[in-house]
């Protein structure tokens, strides 16, 4: 998770545990419960809201807590997968003449077209393939990129 989301995820999280604070130390949730004939509710709002604002509250913390470490498990597994497979080369074959050529795989964009060196020709995936990278559809091994046309 990049620093712009987390701080966003952060500011969503902080406007919870305000707004659920409102509505347990003032009275605007009465008022608009009072106001739509629901205030038979009232003496109950107690056993829904606090546990609410104490678990808002927690989460408030535990996303501060991500947001000022940086700390991402998704973002970790990404780079652990791209530290394993960084310089990692793979053997690519042209669909036209049959040349083999052994190439890096990319590990932080699709590559949706390739050149070859034996005929020159640009080769790229068929439009009928789930496959956008040239590495996951003709080559030995697949690249860490997520693959979505």
């Amino acid at each position: 998770m990049n620093k712009k989301k987390a701080k966003r995820k952060l500011y969503g999280v902080i406007g919870g545990t305000i707004a659920i604070a409102l509505c347990c130390f003032t009275p605007v949730l009465v008022i608009l419960l009072a106001a739509i004939g629901l205030s038979v509710f009232t003496p109950y709002l107690d056993y829904v809201l606090l546990p609410a604002l104490a678990v808002m509250v927690v989460v408030t913390i535990y996303s501060f807590y991500k947001y000022k470490t940086g700390k991402c498990a998704s973002c970790e597994l990404q780079k652990e997968r791209e530290d394993n497979i960084k310089d990692k080369k793979t053997k690519i074959t042209c669909p036209k003449c049959g040349h083999v050529q052994v190439e890096t795989i990319p590990t932080n964009n699709c590559q949706p077209f390739y050149k070859c060196n034996g005929c020159g020709e640009v080769i790229s995936t068929p439009k009928d393939s789930k496959n956008c990278c040239v590495f996951c559809e003709y080559a030995e091994d697949k690249c860490p990129v997520p693959n979505v046309k």
